[in-house]
């Protein structure tokens, strides 16, 4: 026979009454889901290859508008992919992320090459800074600049 929600209520009171904390069975057995969908694996090994080419420009500082003009999408693109690993991560701030980033020792000059979860080589998020003024009006000798810095694929 099942708990009456009154009998869930009153477990929780005496709980924290105690100093303690309570986690409803439902909440207790989706937590258990997580943490074996995780495993060993840092959170950040659920992310993808633009996802953390966004990271890496978050983390070194550039802006959103930068970071979507070096990886040619809309700023729009990267503020979602922002979102994407924001929550992926549980955090709540670029300040956090950066953090996270110091944390795990995921960049830095030692990590100027990375391999992906899927083993496929990571390019490394350009260093070469590019004036703000580039997203909106560029001179024909800076986009051949450009196109030799960033060539395509």
């Amino acid at each position: 026979m099942g708990r009456s929600f009154i009998e869930y209520v009153y477990d929780a009171v005496v709980r924290v009454d105690n100093g303690r904390r309570y986690i409803s069975p439902a909440l207790a057995e989706k937590l258990q889901d997580v943490l074996e969908d995780f495993g060993d694996n840092p959170l950040h090994a659920a992310l993808s290859d633009r996802e953390f080419e966004v990271m890496r420009g978050i983390v070194d500082g550039h802006s959103l508008t930068h970071i979507g003009v070096v990886m040619n999408v809309s700023v729009k693109t990267v503020s979602m992919y922002r979102s994407r690993i924001l929550e992926k991560l549980y955090l709540d701030s670029n300040a956090e992320l950066v953090k996270y980033a110091m944390q795990h020792n995921l960049f830095g000059p030692e990590q100027d090459i990375s391999y992906s979860e899927n083993g496929k080589l990571r390019q490394p998020y350009p260093t070469t800074p590019i004036e703000p003024r580039a997203c909106c009006a560029i001179t024909w000798g800076q986009l051949v600049q450009l196109s030799h810095m960033y060539p395509c694929v």
